[in-house]
């Protein structure tokens, strides 16, 4: 099962501001952002699923509440 996108924020320049926009994003949840440096965009996602991919280069936002699903 793989989580949705909410929504896809363009013109996004730093991991910093794409942590705010999922933050502010409310209806839906947005509890996971996934920071593209190179596209300057931020994808704004509804769950917790991750696959680590790092030949990609993207930056995944994980919020201190949930960092418990990602330990290993």
């Amino acid at each position: 099962m793989s989580n949705l996108t909410i929504s896809t924020v363009f013109d996004v320049l730093s991991n910093a501001v794409c942590a705010f926009v999922c933050l502010r994003q409310t209806e839906p949840e947005c509890v996971t952002a996934q920071f593209d440096q190179a596209a300057s965009r931020c994808a704004l996602i509804n769950g917790f699923e991750h696959n680590h991919d790092p030949s990609n280069g993207k930056i995944t936002i994980v919020f201190k509440f949930a960092a418990h699903f990602f330990a290993n």
